[in-house]
């Protein structure tokens, strides 16, 4: 990037006026032999450090590549630059590793968060009142920064969460009885089993000031075709576990959630080997592994790929996915997950996983369904309604809810421009009922789909119910320098 000019910094500042702590400082190279002065920018933005892509392609590392699709870069590390307390996992990642990472632009240029970045590129960063200080060769092939893992797990009754949504808010609160937070940071985008990364450093440091316990979730991009082909592919299979393994110690994880869905019913017995591998490889670094299923039912590629009785030999937990009983897309109105359903969900999974090992899903949502006659026949329209919206619909339609007893919620319905709309409420009441189903089958906990929907009552409920406690260690990955009188990190 080209000396920015004077209009352009007055564009820029006018521009990241709304931004918390927006700031730019010029990047200085410090190498063995010499020091470099460029005419590149750090963006500043809330404590992150963020520099041009260009920079480090120039001056720290070339062996990168954009991934345009996935608005990535991918990096190869031929000479791994860290090490880990484990000596097996050392020789798994010994010949290297590829990772990806994500890009921001900023000005029309891409951009990278060097926070962590930094441990694999061998720098450090020194900021000063007016530059930011780069040094490279603070550790080398021969002399690899150590990532001294030791996450801890010990809880009474697991309440985690599920975030889709990219954002800190989960982090920053403490919240009743919650005490493991699961974002969506991870997804499996190649057949060569590369890992689009979202992760963020500073919720990972967050979570700990509010001694969440945080279990980031993994998918399959719920495609069944690419899922057969990094499953039949060893080393697929070995590229994603090296991916996590190098992740967990980056990011300071607790744990891994796998959300793997839509999987062919042919591929369940790899879906085995590879949670086998994963879980052996994660358990080295003392990291929980847990996966999502839904219940035993008569589909393919929905249920009968999941072979519960082995997953539950193989990881330390099992969410069961008790929601969905009538999906977006249903021909017919019904609830999310009404209480018999939900029951019946956990019987006939217990049948192959251990109680101690089952954690029950929540929903946090419900569908607001609209039935409208078209030529004779009903057609049916959902939307996806948060908890936190029912009382606002229920104020606006002036309706007075009607309690099922037969499925454990509450439920309303109106009429409008000659359609009929039907809501199974999910609320503090029909989650009691459901709540209740983890003391009654001595269940391991809850998970929640998803933060964002719920209504705050719902935290207080928990507590109530579950008593949730959250251990005082807290998780420690990195060996911190000693604070010198300059602002000097070490990354």
């Amino acid at each position: 990037m080209k000396k920015i000019c004077c209009l352009f910094v007055i564009l820029f500042v006018i521009t990241t006026m709304g931004i918390a702590g927006a700031a730019e400082k010029k990047i200085i190279i410090k190498t063995p032999d010499k020091i470099i002065q460029t005419e590149d920018n750090a963006n500043l933005i809330d404590g992150k450090i963020k520099i041009p892509l260009n920079l480090v392609k120039d001056y720290l590392y070339q062996n990168m590549a954009i991934d345009n699709p996935n608005k990535q870069v991918l990096i190869n590390f031929s000479m791994p630059k860290i090490k880990f307390n484990n000596d097996k996992t050392n020789n798994l990642i010994f010949n290297g590793f590829k990772i990806m990472y994500p890009l921001e632009k900023i000005n029309n240029n891409d951009y990278l968060n060097i926070d962590r970045l930094g441990l694999l590129l061998g720098i450090s960063i020194e900021e000063n009142e007016d530059n930011i200080i780069i040094t490279t060769n603070r550790n080398s092939y021969y002399n690899p920064v150590k990532l001294n893992y030791s996450a801890t797990n010990d809880l009474a009754k697991i309440v985690m969460v599920w975030q889709p949504i990219l954002t800190e808010s989960a982090a920053t609160e403490k919240l009743p009885a919650l005490n493991i937070l699961s974002p969506s940071w991870f997804s499996i985008v190649s057949a060569d089993g590369m890992i689009a990364n979202k992760a963020d450093y500073q919720y990972s440091v967050m979570a700990k000031e509010n001694k969440y316990k945080l279990w980031p979730l993994i998918t399959n991009s719920f495609d069944p075709d690419l899922t057969h082909k990094f499953l039949n592919d060893k080393n697929a299979r070995k590229n994603i576990i090296k991916q996590l393994v190098v992740y967990a110690g980056l990011y300071e994880v607790d744990g891994i959630n796998f959300d793997f869905e839509n999987i062919y019913e042919s591929d369940r017995e790899l879906l085995n080997q590879f949670m086998l591998e994963a879980t052996k490889a994660l358990h080295d670094i003392n990291v929980k592994v847990s996966i999502d299923v839904t219940a035993p039912m008569d589909d393919s590629q929905w249920s009968k790929c999941y072979d519960r009785k082995t997953l539950g030999k193989i990881v330390d937990y099992v969410m069961l996915m008790a929601y969905d009983e009538h999906w977006r897309t249903s021909p017919v109105s019904g609830s999310v997950a009404s209480l018999p359903w939900v029951e019946n969900g956990v019987v006939n999974t217990l049948k192959d996983v251990p109680n101690e090992k089952l954690v029950l899903g929540l929903p946090f949502y419900m569908r607001e369904w609209q039935e409208q006659t078209v030529a004779g026949k009903i057609k049916v329209k959902a939307k996806t309604v948060a908890m936190h919206e029912i009382d606002t619909i229920i104020k606006d339609k002036k309706l007075k809810p009607l309690w099922l007893e037969d499925k454990g919620q509450d439920y309303v319905q109106y009429q409008q421009d000659g359609a009929i709309y039907k809501i199974w409420i999910e609320n503090e009441k029909s989650l009691d009922k459901k709540i209740n189903l983890v003391e009654k089958y001595n269940l391991a906990g809850v998970a929640a789909w998803r933060k964002g929907f719920e209504k705050p009552e719902v935290w207080q409920l928990l507590e109530e119910k579950l008593n949730s406690k959250v251990p005082e260690e807290t998780t420690t990955c990195i060996k911190k320098p000693k604070k010198k009188n300059k602002k000097s990190t070490m990354l």
